[in-house]
């Protein structure tokens, strides 16, 4: 995975968490689907600690949920 790879990756899942932020509820539903997919065969350690925070909340959510 190149550094190009990377900081398309963290961009794209950076401008995914804005408009999940932004959202309304049916909005985060999907969005939280479609990050955690994205993220799902990424190296989590690469990206920043607020945004895998995130992403793992997220998860924890969908956890806790089923």
């Amino acid at each position: 995975q190149s550094k190009a790879y990377n900081t398309g990756m963290i961009q794209e899942l950076q401008n995914m968490q804005f408009e999940y932020v932004k959202g309304t509820p049916q909005q985060k539903e999907a969005l939280a689907s479609v990050i955690i997919h994205r993220a799902a065969d990424y190296d989590t350690n690469k990206l920043p600690a607020d945004l895998r925070q995130f992403i793992d909340g997220l998860r924890q959510e969908r956890l806790s949920v089923r």
